[in-house]
């Protein structure tokens, strides 16, 4: 690969920090957000929700989200990109996971505003961590193929949600919310095991560089906070504006 003398035959290990952000996204944004609109329906008529407690509780994950959005550059900085992605990624697992034995109208949105903290303590952080395994150059195709992840678990949850629907019944809701949260389960595993905060830590250089490794610099919270993401009022939409 490019800037990595006696290594060109390997594959660059950023591609593995993409394929890992990938999955990320696909469990945090895909499954954890976009994934609650299909089961709705047979939810929110298992628990005799209205439509205010069932608008409520999609509020409630926004609103998660955005607050770890505020949180995500302190904790980057304290634990370190991977602890904070991964933990984000537990917490979204279990909750979604007890949100298929949920009761009630407080107990579903209590379990999906701490999804959204789940979401946003991933998704914000992964952002800001792939840029650090690219240079300039090269940051938007990663990004880029890191964000398809949202889309396929789109296809995904519209084929498995309405399997269960048409296989279990009035329950399909639930067992869809347990199945999800294990996926993800399974991903935080996987992201704990593969992600890394820089190249440096395995010897390497940002692919596109050439030089020396070095030790890529812990951001300021400031530049973290630049670096995070931008999201729109509607369905959630990322993106990285990272330094050189």
């Amino acid at each position: 690969m490019d800037g990595q003398s006696g290594k060109s035959s390997r594959t660059h290990y950023g591609w593995v920090i993409v394929l890992t952000g990938g999955l990320t996204v696909f469990s945090c944004l895909g499954l954890a957000r976009f994934a609650y609109s299909m089961l709705l329906p047979s939810m929110g008529k298992a628990l005799a929700l209205g439509y205010d407690q069932m608008g409520f509780i999609g509020t409630g994950n926004f609103a998660g989200y955005l607050f770890a959005v505020a949180l995500s550059p302190f904790l980057m900085h304290w634990w370190g990109g991977r602890r904070t992605i991964t933990s984000g990624l537990f917490l979204l697992a279990v909750c979604m996971i007890l949100i298929g034995r949920g009761t009630g109208f407080v107990p579903v949105l209590v379990l999906y505003f701490l999804t959204g903290i789940g979401s946003g303590l991933a998704n914000v952080p992964m952002m800001v961590l792939v840029s650090h395994w690219f240079t300039r150059k090269n940051r938007g195709r990663a990004a880029g193929l890191m964000l398809a992840g949202n889309g396929l678990a789109i296809i995904f949850s519209g084929i498995l949600v309405p399997l269960l629907n048409r296989s279990l019944g009035s329950g399909g809701w639930r067992s869809g919310w347990q199945i999800l949260g294990a996926i993800s389960f399974a991903i935080a595993v996987a992201a704990g095991l593969l992600l890394r905060a820089s190249p440096a830590e395995l010897g390497l250089r940002p692919l596109g560089e050439t030089g020396n490794p070095g030790t890529t610099p812990r951001l300021s919270l400031r530049r973290q906070r630049a670096t995070g993401s931008c999201f729109t009022s509607g369905p959630c939409t990322s993106c990285s504006v990272s330094p050189t």
